[in-house]
């Protein structure tokens, strides 16, 4: 159990040195902001209730950020020998735990607690955000971390796939101790 741990804060802390991630986290940035506004038109100004907009809004969110992910942070690497539809089914799979994540804290928080919807919701998708990008990377797109597609700070890279300038990067990458 504790190596398991282990393995799995590893894999957490590489991550963090993978560009993807930082794509990853901008697309659900910007979702994010997208649901808030469709939260507020369907609520504010349609009178829609807010637990059924919650429910139609992720499934919108949930297939932008798909299309967003496959084509931007994932790219051609994790569509090899990974067809569309199963992609798409898999990242609906692995969004049901962090969905119903997602729309148990909104219940509580907006029905039960009666915090602003807006609110509410801004901090269920916080909540879900984990599982969101580990199964994303393991199982969607089948796809880890790798040392060329590191966060340079201060250099400059050529591709989404080169290093720094080795003069450079010696001074200006980030590296935990191995």
């Amino acid at each position: 159990m504790k190596c398991a741990l282990r393995g799995l804060l590893g894999f957490a802390l590489s991550l963090l040195r993978d560009v993807r991630t930082y794509k990853f986290v901008a697309i659900g940035v910007s979702t994010l902001v997208l649901a808030e506004g469709l939260m507020f038109v369907s609520v504010d100004l349609m009178g829609i209730d807010s637990f059924l907009s919650a429910v139609l809004i992720t499934e919108v969110v949930l297939l932008i950020n798909f299309l967003l992910n496959d084509r931007l942070v994932f790219g051609e690497e994790g569509r090899r020998g990974n067809p569309l539809l199963q992609r798409l089914f898999k990242y609906h799979v692995s969004r049901v735990l962090s969905i119903a994540v997602n729309l148990a804290v909104f219940f509580a928080l907006n029905k039960l607690l009666l915090l602003n919807h807006l609110l509410a919701y801004f901090l269920a998708v916080v909540v879900a955000f984990g599982v969101n990008l580990l199964t994303s990377f393991v199982w969607v797109w089948r796809v880890r971390p790798v040392e060329g597609r590191e966060v340079v700070v201060g250099a400059r890279l050529t591709s989404s796939t080169s290093r720094a300038s080795p003069t450079s990067a010696a001074s200006t990458t980030r590296r935990p101790p191995r």
